[in-house]
């Protein structure tokens, strides 16, 4: 029941905040199986909303502090990460990640956000390691996934009904040279 209320209120968010919602290639939108969506984080929940419309509803891996108190806990699913800057227990970090790893094994569908917060700023923040070490641990388990970026532009993102942008990019690989360490396969792919 949560689950279909918390899409009916994205749905009802991108509808009332937006002007319109465009994506850039939609070909490239794999139709099923396991895939890792690494999408730019620029202003907030919102963006969460406008990828999950855009997307088919995957998992998001997301802050835990989204979900402390109840009304986060009725708007906001995914699978629970403590970033260095949120109050919590990080040692149950590693639990999230075996989560994300066994979603992806199973077919299931997982969204990042390599940058752990967002930022209207002129360009990214710098991705954290989290999404390539992922890709890396279903590559070391046999499991192919594939990987694709996502940005995100807003026309006005401070403005209420702002046109949106969702760009699909291309599949990104990570067949990696065999030569590198478990640390240049990680540095690299990230």
């Amino acid at each position: 029941m949560a689950n279909i209320w918390q899409g009916l209120f994205r749905h009802f968010c991108n509808w009332l905040y937006f002007a319109r919602i465009s994506v850039v290639s939609p070909e490239r939108l794999p139709p099923g199986g396991s895939v890792l969506f690494i999408g730019l984080h620029r202003n907030g929940a919102v963006d969460g909303f406008v990828f999950d419309t855009v997307l088919g509803h995957p998992i998001f891996l997301i802050s835990a502090q989204l979900r402390k108190r109840i009304l986060g806990r009725l708007f906001f699913s995914g699978i629970e990460v403590v970033r260095p800057k949120d109050a919590g227990d990080r040692g149950l970090n590693a639990g999230a990640m075996d989560k994300c790893l066994r979603h992806l094994r199973t077919g299931g569908q997982l969204m990042i956000f390599p940058e752990g917060t967002s930022s209207l700023g002129p360009r990214h923040l710098p991705f954290k390691s989290g999404a390539a070490q992922l890709a890396l641990d279903c590559l070391k388990a046999g499991t192919m996934i594939q990987i694709l970026p996502i940005g995100l532009h807003y026309e006005r993102p401070w403005a209420f009904r702002s046109k949106v942008e969702v760009v699909i990019g291309e599949p990104i690989s990570a067949e990696l040279g065999g030569t590198l360490t478990a640390l240049g396969r990680l540095k690299e792919l990230k």
